[in-house]
């Protein structure tokens, strides 16, 4: 019995291909022994997450809100040491984001699973740090898969009746045989009928992992930033862009929007200010790496909306198609 167990769990600690299955199945606690050297806290200026090594060389999966506005993050591993993560990539709407460690060790990764082998009733633990959590210590809660399928945003989700709160989100959903079936991202609170939802959260689906990992460990970007809309006002959004980037925008209000403008790009002067920058018809392309700052001007003397959204992407050169893996 105790070769089995250890054999289950070298599988689980990288002895597999990441679409393959162990067959045997672990004990709650024989999953936790596993998987937390894996699981990592992620703290920011604002606030602290989780997040999980999906590479042994210091790839870290989290949650886009969890590094929302950082460039650099503090790492904390299972055993209380602390590393400086770099931000490689995010998208703030699939609500995914990768970090880099800088180290020279070797960090133990989990493994992600497809969605084809999620089914609806299996048992499920959600590993993180809740409230902040104690450095280097796990916090489990554990549950079922509640429903696939299930859509927030326009994003497909798991749902599970595992508790997840602030603080979980970025950490991983494992199924009974160790392997990665989600990345928890967000609990229900309120309904049309009323607040305070309980047993109802959300986990990032294997498939969508996979296929916004290649983009994201290439350095996309997708993001927005909101401002206060004065007429003749000047704004400005710092970027570090790397030479040779895309960078897409638009813009979006609730005026627009109610007036069936669905990209009012055109009541806005927008320049790039920068090292050096390519003007295209419909995108703004660097030559160079460094840092730029989008400069955008309201030129609606009548625009009603009171704040505006910029939605924008940065698409590095030779970047992977989001939403799309050539693996799968």
């Amino acid at each position: 019995m105790l070769t089995r167990v250890r054999s289950a769990i070298k599988i689980l600690l990288g002895g597999s291909e990441p679409h393959s299955r162990p067959t045997a199945s672990l004990t709650p606690s024989q999953i936790v022994a596993a998987a937390e050297p894996s699981v990592v806290q992620i703290s920011t200026v604002g606030g602290s997450g989780t997040g999980f090594f999906f590479d042994k060389h210091g790839l870290v999966a989290t949650n886009a809100h969890v590094v929302n506005g950082a460039n650099r993050v503090t790492v904390t591993l299972h055993d209380g040491s602390q590393l400086e993560g770099e931000i490689v990539g995010r998208d703030a709407w699939v609500d995914l984001a990768v970090v880099q460690v800088r180290s020279r060790r070797s960090f133990k990764s989990l493994i992600l699973t497809n969605s084809d082998q999620v089914n609806v009733g299996e048992d499920v633990l959600a590993l993180g740090f809740p409230g902040g959590g104690v450095a280097g210590t796990v916090n489990v809660t554990r549950g079922i898969v509640s429903a696939v399928g299930v859509l927030h945003d326009g994003v497909e989700c798991i749902q599970t009746d595992a508790a997840i709160n602030r603080g979980n989100s970025g950490g991983p959903l494992i199924n009974s045989q160790g392997l990665v079936i989600g990345v928890n991202t967000w609990r229900a609170e309120d309904t049309p009928s009323g607040p305070n939802i309980e047993n109802i959260a959300y986990a990032i689906p294997p498939n969508v992992v996979h296929n916004w990992l290649p983009a994201l460990k290439a350095g996309f970007v997708a993001d927005a930033a909101i401002f206060e809309v004065k007429e003749g006002n000047r704004y400005v959004l710092p970027l570090n862009l790397p030479a040779g980037a895309r960078l897409s925008y638009q813009f979006q209000t609730n005026h627009d929007l109610k007036y069936g403008i669905s990209d009012p790009s055109g009541y806005w002067v927008v320049s790039l200010d920068g090292p050096r920058v390519g003007q295209a018809k419909e995108e703004i392309k660097t030559t160079s790496s460094g840092q730029y700052t989008l400069v955008f001007d309201n030129t609606f003397s009548i625009f009603q909306a009171k704040t505006v959204q910029l939605r924008y992407m940065i698409i590095p050169r030779r970047c992977p198609t989001p939403g799309r893996n050539p693996n799968l």
